[in-house]
């Protein structure tokens, strides 16, 4: 399981780069949300969610 500090480190990356302007066209991209919606890799995400929290 993730130590707090580790999981705030991450939480301020992902706020940094959810700010950023490429990586939000990037996660706007078509194929990036069809990728984002396939029941596969959402079973896959939540796998391994489940190894840190």
């Amino acid at each position: 399981m993730a130590s707090f500090g580790d999981m705030f480190q991450q939480l301020s990356a992902i706020s940094k780069l959810a700010g950023d302007k490429n990586v939000q066209q990037v996660m706007a991209h078509p194929k990036v949300q069809k990728v984002l919606q396939d029941p596969e890799f959402q079973a896959m995400i939540k796998e391994k969610r489940k190894k840190y929290f």
